[in-house]
């Protein structure tokens, strides 16, 4: 039977009497991220407990997008050893941006077990304050008017005694067993679109409106986007990646286009990722493949025409696709011949189409 925590065993007591006695005066260290590869001495690493991101950032995720976690606070729990169920809570961290790794040195002692919870914030750090001062280790963050600041996700690593991270002598022992964050509430996943920062803010000189096209997923994208619009979200399935195309008309008449990309996560308004605008666009092909196979057999080469013109004088070996640009927006009919072994042309040949877009690579049809 395990006694009543007022009769724990004196050795217990004594330990965290000691503990206690530092608490206040050592919470302003407690409460630093640390590089985990530093020493406090020449030759001599300290005794530490890390958290790192990466082990505690399971559905959700660190970054500038709205919904993204940017910032996070520790509270390290302490257990005599692996038979101790009853948790010795350690100072909080300030907070930590969630691109670092926090480090707790002070109170942490070599033999004792710890497990950390986590609070995470969308708030930046620099905007987040201990409730009572930066030295009295409060959980409770305030932001600049003072007001308490709910924390969005919540994460738990370890749990007690034997589920708990054994601090080692002179290292740097990361928490292990860190379930999923938490999120305290429901928020939109979504694509956001803001037309004057699509492209970078380059499109929209250039004409007042694009035209959007998918590639790949299930948005419900617009077809065209005034430059004058104000941003929308576009509702997206969590964990989808959502390709698109976006081509723009030019003063003169010409078409610049380029690719987009955006995945998303759960909870997060994510912004797409997209190429420079080009005028031009490329087409690939493998002769092959399809119904083309027996043209291009294992062991011959090819070379690729476009209108009588050899477009690359380096031929290439049938199986290996080939990449051709920078070609000018249109159709183009290309013909593909093979070479045997010995250098002889094989009869017959190869016929692709394509429609090139500009800042596209398409695949030609051959037939």
């Amino acid at each position: 039977m395990t006694p009543p925590s007022w009769i724990r065993p004196a050795r217990m007591v004594r330990t965290r009497r000691g503990m206690a006695g530092g608490l206040l005066g050592a919470s302003l260290l407690a409460a630093c991220a640390t590089d985990a590869g530093s020493s406090s001495g020449v030759g001599i690493s300290p005794t530490e407990v890390i958290v790192r991101p990466g082990d505690f950032l399971i559905g959700a995720s660190c970054g500038p997008s709205p919904g993204s976690m940017r910032s996070y606070v520790v509270s390290l729990f302490a257990y005599d050893d692996e038979d101790d169920t009853t948790a010795f809570p350690l100072p909080a961290s300030r907070a930590t941006p969630c691109s670092l790794t926090f480090g707790m040195r002070t109170l942490v002692v070599a033999g004792k077990r710890y497990v950390a919870e986590i609070d995470g914030y969308e708030e930046e750090a620099s905007t987040l304050s201990p409730a009572g001062g930066a030295s009295g280790g409060s959980r409770v963050m305030l932001d600049g008017e003072g007001n308490p600041v709910t924390p969005r996700w919540t994460s738990r690593c370890g749990t007690a005694g034997a589920g708990a991270t054994l601090a080692l002598e002179n290292a740097s022992t990361p928490v292990t067993g860190c379930g999923p964050m938490t999120d305290a509430r429901s928020s939109a996943t979504a694509l956001r679109l803001a037309p004057d920062q699509l492209l970078g803010g380059t499109a929209c000189v250039q004409t007042s409106s694009l035209e959007l096209r998918m590639l790949s997923g299930k948005a419900a994208l617009p077809l065209t986007l005034a430059c004058d619009a104000a941003p929308i979200d576009v509702p997206v399935s969590a964990g989808s990646v959502t390709r698109f195309y976006v081509r723009a008309n030019r003063p003169d008449g010409s078409l610049v286009g380029t690719e987009c990309e955006a995945p998303s996560g759960e909870g997060q308004i994510v912004s797409p990722t997209c190429d420079a605008l080009a005028p031009t666009g490329s087409v690939t092909l493998d002769p092959a493949g399809g119904s083309a196979s027996t043209a291009c057999p294992a062991g011959a080469v090819y070379e690729v025409r476009a209108a009588g013109e050899l477009l690359d004088p380096t031929r290439l070996p049938c199986g290996l696709r080939a990449f051709v640009g920078p070609l000018a927006p249109g159709l183009v009919d290309l013909t593909v011949t093979t070479f045997a072994a010995d250098g002889s042309a094989v009869p017959g040949g190869v016929a692709c189409k394509a429609e090139v877009e500009p800042g596209r690579v398409v695949e030609a049809i051959c037939l």
